[in-house]
């Protein structure tokens, strides 16, 4: 299904690449969901910022305990320990992937893009009685790891905006 609505909403098929990676992450997602048993909530999956090449991969929408309505913006990674070293660029890390380092934006600076272009673009974010808007990151196939680069102090203010988990912090 997704890969039909991508096609019709994008304009292009998916990368076989990308349809293995939704494949994987939201197998994962789709586990926490149940887990959480937010059952009745509404998914949102590769969700197009306006104008840009930018895509979320996916937010969850429903009601908290107080009925107040929220959403929370998820960024997948299937990200495995010991391929994530510091960056000497700001707000980045260094990703080995492919046979080759990458410079990517650390996952929490990362998904707070994509929470501030929805407050800043979405007037049901900003408005009165707007609905309510988090984000994290969720690396499925990485541990907690303190001592890790992900959570070095120099993404300290990004990691306490956006949170990250890591699979085995799936509660």
């Amino acid at each position: 299904k997704l890969r039909a609505e991508y096609t019709t909403q994008i304009g292009h098929r998916p990368a076989p690449s990308e349809v293995a990676s939704w494949q994987n992450s939201l197998m994962a997602l789709s586990m926490l969901v149940d887990q959480a048993e937010l059952n009745d909530h509404g998914v949102i999956l590769e969700y197009q910022l306006g104008n840009t090449s930018r895509r979320l991969d996916a937010m969850l929408t429903g009601h908290a305990a107080t009925s107040a309505e929220n959403a929370v913006v998820v960024e997948l990674k299937q990200w495995s320990d010991g391929s994530i070293g510091p960056s000497t660029a700001d707000n980045c890390v260094e990703l080995y992937v492919g046979k080759q380092v990458r410079r990517v934006l650390h996952p929490s600076v990362q998904v707070g893009g994509y929470q501030q272009w929805l407050l800043d673009n979405h007037s049901v974010f900003y408005e009165t009685d707007a609905v309510a808007l988090t984000a994290v990151s969720y690396l499925h196939n990485h541990q907690h790891d303190p001592g890790g680069e992900l959570w070095a102090d120099r993404h300290a203010e990004a990691l306490h905006r956006n949170p990250l988990f890591t699979g085995d912090q799936s509660e």
